[in-house]
């Protein structure tokens, strides 16, 4: 029905029960119209094939009407909304055949798509091709430059990209965006090849390709990428990686596995060819996996290495690890079980053979045989030095063993804590310095502290330590004290601020307190060297010896004419011990060890022989196992076993 208002000049028709048929059946209008003299308007619904837009206020023209404010409906074939947008100043041309939607507010203007699950928001103006069925979002802002797109998918996490414009198709239902320049996932950045990036139905992505993926906080560079986009915090990729290892030393690495963890971190995983293994260093190749992780710097290598030394002597091993390695710092982490590829177990240091008894040095090699034993070892860390050509494999800190192996003389030095594997029954051995081998003549030498535990009688060592040190009970007769003791005072002591205090004691000529860590040893030798005799199969020390003290009397002094053996016996039977000791004053001590007794005898020092003698067997005696006494020799005892050591040693 119509009405017409003379004071206003104006007719106003309402819609009663069927709605209004508009531009030659293009269009039905739902709502009431406003007719002037000079304009058309209207407020309702204005239907269009597949298209509804809605507005208070619609002018309308011969060919074409616009709105000030309007939203808008799209609808698929089966009738089910593909589009919605609201906020919009609208033009729509039935003569053209297109249509232009103004963004009013572009924070809150926004085209919803429901199909894609996803808005869009930061527009400036919509294109509309009816024929072509499909339109185009764009922004002409040059400041801002780019529209939000942002999914609406509850398993998305309000995934959201920034493009410059966009292309939407009623045929297929896929958002095309251009200008994307870039895509925050989790602690990555995507860059799509070209800007191009499309949105299919259900808030899938379409698999971008050849794009470039930045994990941000250490700069990781993904380069000819595969991605499939999941959520703001996952993706998974496939990548081009170059690893960079020093001047020139590049590799491009194909990471076939690149995703989240639930930390919200990429970790990425690669492997180096078997066939053509990657040289970290020029003198150490990798072969395995690689992995990297975003929230870390260096990339860990999972897989094997072999060392590129030039010692022939040495057998050349892979050897499995697993470590990350710093380019500017080139290093790696050992596995506490040390195997090659075959899990043959592998060893570093120097080994005893049980049966030959004979010394031998390993640098991630196999024992000769299963029998053999570690002397000394080490397994954390391993690092070239180029200066000294060496390959050093050292502890977690620096009281840990460490071993060296100096490629161009052949020779595996290791220092620390010494298994000499010595069986003397009750007498305890604990030795700590310096054990060098020489691959080529097969010689080893051992240079620190030799530190003995035995039973016996501590008056008779108080009565030998004053005559050792000649009356003084100040206990600093050394003149100096080299770093190779200082390092074994702390690794004994094993703390490094009382090693320093009690060296700087020693340095000052001033012991203010005895540590308890040397007073348990009835004799501790601080300063020795000891070579491996391979033809009586002994550890021997012959020339000067530094004593350090005995018990809790410091010595520390040099005794120019001394012998320490230690003679390995084959089997079962245990060791020989043989001692003597020959001050400046030409006076001799004999300790002599052998089936569970240990023989001693000063030649000139009655007090030391008395100290014993007074004592009853049970004084001197261990009960239990293995059995032990000590006793003092004869004279005539005395003279045979300077003839016998004298001959042999």
């Amino acid at each position: 029905y119509a009405t017409y208002y003379k004071l206003d000049d104006q007719l106003d028709i309402r819609m009663k029960d069927q709605p209004f048929d508009f531009y030659n059946s293009q269009a039905t209008f739902y709502g009431n119209l406003f007719m002037k003299p000079a304009e058309l308007t209207g407020e309702g619904i204005m239907k269009l094939e597949k298209v509804e837009v809605s507005a208070d206020v619609f002018k309308y023209n011969a060919n074409w009407f616009d709105s000030e404010n309007s939203s808008l409906q799209f609808f698929d074939n089966q009738g089910n909304i593909a589009v919605t947008a609201d906020n919009l100043r609208s033009h729509i041309d039935l003569e053209m055949r297109d249509a232009v939607f103004y963004s009013n507010n572009s924070d809150n203007s926004k085209f919803n798509f429901p199909a894609n699950q996803y808005i869009c928001r930061k527009f400036n103006n919509c294109t509309w091709n009816m024929d072509k069925e499909y339109f185009k979002i764009s922004i002409e802002d040059s400041i801002k430059g780019f529209t939000e797109f942002i999914s609406t998918h509850k398993d998305q996490e309000s995934l959201n990209f920034f493009a410059k414009s966009a292309n939407y198709s009623l045929t297929d239902y896929i958002i095309n965006a251009q200008g994307v320049e870039s895509i925050h996932i989790a602690d990555a950045i995507i860059y799509p090849d070209s800007g191009l990036l499309n949105v299919q139905k259900d808030a899938v992505i379409s698999t971008l390709s050849s794009a470039t993926v930045e994990l941000t906080k250490y700069n990781h560079i993904f380069s000819n990428s595969t991605v499939d986009i999941l959520s703001k915090n996952s993706y998974n990729a496939t990548g081009t990686f170059l690893l960079s290892y020093g001047l020139n030393n590049t590799k491009e690495l194909f990471f076939e596995k690149i995703l989240v963890n639930n930390d919200n971190i990429t970790e990425a995983y690669g492997q180096l060819d078997s066939d053509r293994p990657f040289s970290i260093h020029s003198k150490l190749d990798l072969k395995g996996k690689v992995e990297l992780f975003g929230n870390e710097k260096d990339l860990t290598f999972n897989g094997y290495f072999m060392l590129n030394h030039n010692c022939s002597l040495l057998d050349k091993e892979w050897v499995r690890f697993r470590s990350k390695i710093d380019p500017l710092n080139i290093q790696l982490v050992l596995d506490n079980n040390l195997v090659n590829e075959n899990e043959d177990k592998l060893f570093s240091g120097i080994m005893m053979r049980r049966d030959t008894l004979g010394l031998y040095a390993t640098f991630f090699n196999k024992k000769k045989n299963s029998f053999d034993v570690e002397v000394i070892k080490s397994s954390y860390l391993l690092a070239f030095n180029n200066s000294e050509s060496s390959f050093t494999i050292q502890g977690k800190d620096s009281l840990s063993n460490s071993v060296v192996l100096y490629e161009n003389t052949c020779q595996v030095k290791a220092e620390g804590d010494i298994d000499l594997n010595l069986n003397l029954g009750r007498i305890k051995v604990k030795t700590i310095g310096m054990i060098q081998h020489e691959l080529k003549s097969n010689k080893t030498n051992i240079d620190g502290y030799v530190l003995l535990d035995f039973y016996f009688s501590e008056q008779a060592m108080k009565a030998f330590s004053l005559d050792i040190s000649g009356g003084a009970q100040d206990g600093v007769g050394f003149e100096e004290y080299d770093d190779l003791y200082v390092r074994n005072l702390k690794r004994l002591i094993g703390n490094i601020e009382k090693a320093n205090e009690f060296r700087n004691e020693l340095v000052e000529y001033k012991i203010k307190s005895f540590p308890k860590e040397f007073s348990a040893y009835t004799l501790a030798f601080t300063d020795i060297s000891l070579i491996w005799d391979n033809k009586n199969k002994s550890f021997v020390s012959n020339g000067n010896i530094g004593l350090g003290n005995s018990y809790s009397n410091p010595i520390n002094e040099i005794i120019p004419k001394g012998l320490l053996v230690f003679e390995k016996q084959k089997g079962k039977v245990e060791d020989k011990m043989y001692i003597k000791l020959q001050t400046y004053d030409d006076e001799e001590y004999y300790f002599s060890y052998e089936r569970n007794s240990l023989w001693v005898r000063s030649a000139s020092n009655e007090e030391f022989n008395s100290s014993i003698e007074v004592l009853s067997d049970s004084k001197r005696r261990l009960e239990g196992k293995p059995k032990y006494y000590y006793k003092i020799m004869t004279e005539q005892n005395a003279k045979t076993f300077n003839k016998k050591i004298a001959k042999k040693y």
